[in-house]
């Protein structure tokens, strides 16, 4: 339950210091965006997100996918493939820790670039054969299924 006590302090607060520094009407748009900002931020844990969990899901997969490569991968593409995979949820974590909204989508923008970086690692380490087609298969599936996913939350975002 978000504490009302809170809430109207923030308020208060903000539109004093609003008001002090001459905003006048604009003011108030300001104060509405920061509370959003605000009650998002103490709402919900990035913890709880669905992009995030998936992108977890992912680098838990990329991880167990490369135990399966040579050892002589270890610093090349295994490394990138862990690192990239890496990179989707701790950019999305950042990004919803961040203070505006347009923060928010430039880091989920680098997480979908992680995404399309990883796309293509698995896609050089499947035709040099780095593992078993077959095991490649539902991890790209599930690398194109979450650049779905982001795509549709950036547009959704946008609007």
């Amino acid at each position: 339950m978000i504490d009302k006590i809170a809430v109207n302090s923030f308020l208060k607060a903000e539109g004093r210091r609003q008001r002090a520094e001459g905003r006048g009407q604009r003011a108030e748009g300001n104060i509405i965006l920061l509370l959003q900002t605000f009650l998002l931020q103490i709402s919900m844990s990035y913890r709880e997100q669905f992009i995030w969990k998936r992108g977890i899901q992912l680098s838990v997969n990329c991880y167990k996918l490369t135990e399966h490569f040579p050892k002589s991968e270890l610093y090349g593409l295994t490394s990138q493939i862990r690192r990239s995979s890496v990179s989707v949820p701790s950019n999305i974590a950042e990004g919803y820790g961040r203070r505006s909204k347009n923060e928010y989508i430039q880091f989920l923008h680098i997480a979908l670039g992680s995404l399309r970086e990883l796309d293509t690692q698995l896609i050089i380490a499947k035709e040099v054969g780095l593992a078993e087609a077959k095991l490649f298969t539902p991890v790209m599936n599930e690398v194109e299924e979450m650049q779905k996913i982001m795509v549709s939350t950036l547009n959704k975002l946008k609007t």
